[in-house]
């Protein structure tokens, strides 16, 4: 007996321990959950792994749903379940986490913006590109205020990964018929009082409406010359109009002086996207989708932003011409007042201009302010009325205009749903405006289909133009090149541009006092210089290049002419004006150490051709003709 005993008593301590051991980590484990669920204020079971998860910093947004009805609830209205679930997770660790997003479709209401005070990441499961057939979206229905507000240093290092965004905007599904050149049939009220065929149009025949009745309601063939373009010949034909409607930028960071991330966006549509200020380095890999107003505003960054990867813009959403025609007059893709970037591929399509290059509003020196070391790889501008857009310089010192440097560079004006190559009106691949002024470097540049390649209009401020290789075609310009504002211009071309016109610059400031300079590899008579007052300085062989005075009045007091320090051998340079000239000077740099021995004639009639030829000789000798 005693032996069992013993037994007993030592099986019941053993059992007794077994117990202990075993209450003891159920306790344990309990009480972390309750500490968790203090902290996080999660509802739903956690699993051992799930607290192991947590406590790594990586959670899911179903952690903070309590029920079947909360998680209904992320469909109708998810910012207080994602606002309450970014603050647990900020309480638990000032280090931050990640939070994984679920398949499907959220909806946020935007009354308040959501905002966090550690480093967030949001982490979604991608997108396709219809948000119906899967990924993770954000579904903004409200405009009261930005999605996302991100302040202050601590939420540096947040970042928003492989996520789709859309709001709602209006159908435009309004339009009727087609604006593209044809025979059309239309319903509308006749405008002219005559009966039978007519041509109709704001101040040019742009189509004819036959078998009308006067002042009648009811169906009518149309025959368009042309695309209609603006929207006085829309409304005129009876078509409608589209405006989208407005919301605050979806993120808006400012005062972070810090990395903020995005990985993988795609938006289908957004109105605007990003507003930074102040927001230090950005970094985007990835983004695509179609904008309705602005991209990218990024103002008094505080290091580069770097796209890491391709940002490619584009009509995913929408088509339709009339919501087209709002991007092209109003959606600048990527505005950059007080910015630095690093930007290898870059692509858009429809737009009103790609990149806009402006000055801060908030600069402390009136003078400064402006986009400096932008670098883009390739930037391709498709069907925009602007590829790159300078509105405004406040000096000639490199920190008072706009810098940027890109290798490739490919535009088209085209209307972007016309099937005839035409161009919008007022279109061009570099546009400088009378009070802009650019610093740029362009390796490869290709415009296509514009009313004018580069169109300088700066009256104040000058223009450093440095191209490789130009190529132009499809241009309604006279010239390749519009240089009709600034005194000081300085346009280079490294290699001989193949344009489809002959005219190569058109220079016509139209000031006696101006001096423009102007370099390009061009030989022969199929190029020709337009000038219009002032001193143009051509600093390279332009051998055989015709020059044409393009003045309209009829005396012009004076014209110089200065041309290159060492001419071909047999050049000859021929110039004609429309309007006479009292007085012609044409020089060769002194220090060149050549001698003009000829003179110049006094004075040239309109129209009159005056041809010079020199050799490159120690005695130089120029020689004009003059040919009535």
């Amino acid at each position: 007996m005693p032996k069992d005993r013993v037994k007993i008593f030592f099986v019941s301590i053993l059992i007794n321990s077994i117990i202990f051991f075993l209450m003891y980590k159920f306790n344990s484990e309990i009480h972390k959950a309750i500490n968790l669920c203090s902290k996080f204020i999660i509802y739903k079971y956690n699993s051992k792994e799930d607290i192991i998860r947590q406590e790594s910093g990586i959670f899911f947004l179903e952690d903070f749903v309590s029920s079947h009805k909360e998680h209904d609830q992320l469909i109708i209205d998810a910012t207080s379940t994602l606002q309450r679930a970014v603050n647990a997770i900020c309480n638990q660790n000032p280090k931050g986490g990640h939070l994984r997003l679920p398949p499907g479709i959220l909806t946020f209401r935007a009354m308040t913006s959501l905002s966090w005070n550690c480093p967030i990441s949001l982490d979604g499961t991608g997108w396709s590109e219809l948000p119906s057939d899967g990924g993770t979206w954000f579904h903004i229905i409200g405009n009261n205020a930005s999605l996302f507000s991100l302040s202050g240093p601590s939420v540096r290092g947040s970042s928003f990964n492989d996520i789709g965004i859309f709001q709602d905007e209006p159908s435009p599904n309004s339009f009727v018929g087609s604006v593209i050149r044809g025979t059309k049939t239309i319903t509308r009220v006749d405008i002219a009082p005559e009966v039978g065929s007519h041509v109709i149009g704001p101040g040019v025949p742009i189509g004819t409406i036959i078998n009308s009745v006067s002042g009648k309601i009811g169906n009518y063939t149309l025959i368009l010359n042309s695309n209609i373009e603006s929207t006085a010949e829309k409304a005129i034909f009876g078509y409608g109009s589209w405006i989208p409607k407005p919301y605050p930028s979806v993120f808006n960071i400012h005062d972070t002086y810090g990395i903020i991330r995005f990985h993988n966006i795609l938006v289908s549509p957004v109105y605007d996207l990003i507003h930074a200020d102040l927001a230090g380095r950005m970094e985007i890999d990835g983004l695509y989708g179609q904008i309705l107003h602005t991209a990218i505003y990024d103002d008094r960054s505080w290091d580069v932003a770097h796209f890491t990867g391709p940002m490619h813009i584009w009509d995913f959403w929408s088509q339709n011409p009339l919501v087209l025609d709002w991007q092209t007059s109003h959606a600048d893709v990527i505005i950059m007042p007080d910015y630095t970037a690093e930007i290898p591929d870059f692509f858009a399509y429809g737009y009103h201009s790609c990149i806009k290059l402006t000055q801060s509003p908030a600069a402390v020196n009136p003078q400064s302010g402006f986009p400096q070391k932008v670098h883009f790889g390739t930037l391709y501008c498709d069907a925009s009325k602007f590829g790159v857009w300078n509105d405004i310089a406040k000096g000639d010192v490199d920190y008072q205009k706009p810098q940027i440097v890109i290798d490739n560079f490919e535009h088209t004006g085209l209307i972007p749903y016309g099937v005839d190559q035409i161009s919008q009106v007022g279109s061009a691949s570099i546009q400088v405006d009378e009070q802009g002024g650019v610093d740029m470097q362009i390796g490869h540049f290709r415009s296509e289909v514009t009313s004018v390649p580069i169109n300088l209009q700066g009256n104040t401020y000058s223009t450093l133009l440095r191209i490789g290789d130009f190529h132009a075609w499809g241009y309604s310009s006279g010239a390749a090149i519009v240089d009709a504002g600034s005194c000081k211009d300085d346009i280079s071309i490294s290699s001989r541009p193949i344009i489809q016109k002959t005219n190569i610059l058109s220079d016509n400031n139209g000031k006696s006092s101006c001096v423009s300079y102007f370099y390009s590899p061009i030989k022969g008579p199929e190029y020709k210089i337009i000038y219009n007052g002032g001193v143009l300085i051509i600093n390279n062989d332009v051998e055989g290049v015709n020059m044409i005075s393009n003045f309209t009045q009829n005396i012009i007091n004076e014209q110089k002419i200065v041309l290159p320090n060492s001419p071909f051998e047999g050049q000859v340079v021929s110039l004609m004006s429309n309007g006479a000239i009292s007085k012609l000077t044409v020089t060769i740099d002194p220090s060149s150490g050549q001698h003009i021995e000829d003179n110049t004639p006094l004075y040239v009639l309109p129209h009159q051709e005056v041809s010079y030829r020199y050799t490159n000789s120690n005695h130089v000798r120029l020689w004009y003709r003059m040919n009535r």
